[in-house]
Formats: C-alpha cells, structure tokens, sequence
C-alpha cells in the first residue's frame, strides 16, 4: 500500500512540474538559401553604423522620446502587489537621427 501511494505522490508530482511547462522562447530558421560562393566578399557590419554613445534607450520614439525613462504596464493609481507582475517597455532610438527607432544589433556586456 505505501508503494502505491508513493508511486501516486510521484506521479502527481511530475504531472505538475510538466504541466509548469517549459520557457516561452522559440527559435526561427530563417535561413533560406545555398551557401555563398565568394568567401571573399566582406558582411557589412550591422553594429559599426552607429557609434554606442549615439544609441538611446528611453521610452517613445520620434518627438515623443524621453530619455531613461522606461514605462510599464500599471494604470495611473495602480500599485504592484509583491507576487503580482507588469511588463517594463523601452525604445531604443537613435539619437543622431531624430530618435528614430534603432533597428541595428548591440552587443551587450555588464
């Protein structure tokens, strides 16, 4: 009898861990063509077209950009309970252009 109730605790417990489901990420292969022919021709690098002091990171874009400002999803009044969540927005823009959005890859480090 103890070996069935066992056998019940674990299985109900893996039941629940699976049901926790895994990460939310999901990988796309966009990869849609051969391979290049001209190993000589050099990439264009994507990261050297704007300086890193010229990358903002802030909320809104165009005239409506603060910068430093991140923005989340309370409403005026709403407070976050300590087990509750929200989401936290910012845009990076590029501060050479008129704070348009930066669409370009970083390379981030702490």
């Amino acid at each position: 009898m103890k070996n069935i109730i066992k056998n019940m605790a674990l299985v109900g417990l893996l039941t629940a861990l699976a049901a926790c489901g895994g990460s939310d990420t999901t990988t796309n292969n966009t990869t849609t063509g051969g391979t290049d022919d001209d190993p000589t021709d050099t990439p264009v690098d994507p990261i050297a077209d704007v300086p890193n002091d010229q990358v903002g990171l802030g909320t809104g874009v165009g005239s409506a950009y603060v910068n430093g400002i991140a923005s989340n999803g309370l409403n005026t009044g709403e407070v976050l309970a300590a087990s509750g969540n929200t989401t936290v927005k910012v845009s990076i823009v590029n501060l050479e252009k008129d704070f348009e959005q930066f669409l370009g890859l970083r390379n981030i480090r702490k």
